[in-house]
């Protein structure tokens, strides 16, 4: 199997290949998937190949040696004759349809799938950089500014990365760790995918050098990155992320979601306990004693430049002893001047400060 992604962005052009193909469990190699169409001072281009290898090079051999002339005596139609991209992929796209017609057959007949898709990326002349998907059939879509990425192969692991991250206005530095970042996720889960990978850089500024590279198994920047990815989403999942609290209602009945109980009590600060100060938009920790809260009740967190309307940053919570926890209003479905916290809101100027200074684990 393979995977490839083409990635158009407004500061220029990005394509990513895998390199490992195979025939069965036992038959296992490399091929470059990523190859130079045409590389000159007028005009670039890429292709990034999946399918069937020997459709692939048929059609790669044709597009070398130039199809039929469209008339009897005319010259053979080449990539170097194109005048635009949309022209380059109307080539490929009719030498996809020749070698479908030339192998397809005897391959579907040997139950074999001879489909092949290209990502074809690059730029002719002084016209801007474009991208192109092209189909088994040998028609093609263009990559548009709204997502500004194309895929072919095994794209179902790398795509939500790609979705979540990837903008039109992306850096063209980020872009290529987005890319690799979805080539990791795919790496982890599909076997049939492999180093090295191959990558070209196309910068939108023409006068800015093209960058080619082979990422292989011992590449310290990208083992690095999944790495650091892989950390990163573990500590997001075990420390940044809520956990949902699951109770059931008798012994035998199956578990449900359940949502914290309103609060039931509110305790103001002491009297004469000077405001404490707020530093960065953070809560400042000014005491280390719990306050008298009971397990299970909670509070409402208001933020410290709060000298008026209702502007609360979170709830917390007392679990246990003197341990509190912090949630966002958001996260408990709650809504400000929510009408089940209209007795906790009128309790407003007391409270801003004695959540200023509450409890042990506030932020500084």
């Amino acid at each position: 199997m393979t995977y490839c992604v083409g990635m158009l962005v407004e500061a220029g052009l990005v394509m990513i290949a895998d390199t490992r193909t195979n025939a069965g469990v036992d038959d296992i190699s490399v091929y470059r998937k990523l190859h130079t169409l045409a590389e000159g001072p007028d005009r670039t281009v890429f292709v990034a190949t999946a399918g069937n290898l020997s459709t692939t090079q048929n059609v790669l051999a044709q597009l070398a040696e130039g199809l039929p002339a469209a008339e009897a005596g005319a010259q053979p139609r080449r990539i170097a004759d194109m005048s635009s991209m949309f022209r380059v992929a109307q080539l490929v796209g009719e030498a996809i349809q020749t070698a479908n017609l030339s192998i397809g057959k005897a391959l579907e007949a040997a139950q074999v799938s001879a489909g092949v898709s290209f990502l074809l990326g690059g730029r002719i002349g002084d016209g801007p950089l474009a991208l192109y998907r092209l189909y088994p059939e040998g028609n093609f879509i263009e990559c548009q500014k709204e997502q500004p990425f194309l895929q072919i192969g095994e794209t179902k692991y790398g795509k939500p990365i790609l979705d979540r991250a990837l903008q039109y206005d992306t850096e063209l530095s980020e872009v290529v760790k987005v890319g690799l970042i979805s080539f990791d996720s795919t790496l982890r889960s599909n076997l049939a995918v492999g180093k090295p990978l191959d990558v070209v850089i196309v910068p939108a500024d023409a006068s800015q050098p093209i960058t080619e590279r082979r990422i292989g198994v011992d590449d310290p920047y990208f083992n690095d990155l999944s790495a650091r990815w892989s950390l990163m989403l573990n500590e997001a999942l075990h420390a940044g992320l809520r956990k949902p609290r699951i109770a059931s209602t008798t012994p035998s009945s199956r578990s449900c979601w359940t949502q914290w109980p309103a609060p039931s009590s509110v305790t103001r600060r002491p009297s004469g306990m000077a405001p404490a100060r707020a530093s960065s938009g953070s809560i400042r920790k000014v005491l280390s004693s719990p306050w008298s809260i009971s397990t299970g009740q909670a509070i409402r967190v208001y933020s410290p430049n709060s000298s008026s309307g209702d502007r609360s940053i979170g709830v917390r919570r007392r679990t246990s002893g003197s341990n509190f926890q912090l949630w966002p209003p958001s996260a408990l479905g709650l809504v400000p001047c929510n009408a089940r916290w209209c007795a906790i809101s009128a309790e407003r100027r007391g409270l801003v400060t004695f959540m200023r200074a509450a409890a042990s684990s506030i932020v500084a």
